[in-house]
């Protein structure tokens, strides 16, 4: 995660398909985060990158959880 996003298009390739199935499958607080990270990446605000991905995983840890 530290390393350097390169490849910004594809980022945002797999970030769409991302939210729209945690969106479809109710994952609200995945699909805020995900959300999130596309703001701060279409703002390249490449700080709020790791603490977002960081976000992201927990959060769909925590949904499969309490599947």
């Amino acid at each position: 995660m530290e390393r350097e996003f390169s490849d910004y298009k594809k980022i945002e390739i797999h970030l769409n398909q991302f939210i729209g199935s945690s969106s479809s499958i109710g994952a609200k607080r995945v699909t805020s985060v995900c959300i999130a990270f596309r703001a701060a990446s279409e703002q390249d605000n490449r700080a709020g990158f790791v603490p977002l991905i960081l976000k992201i995983r927990a959060q769909f840890f925590f949904s499969n959880f309490l599947k």
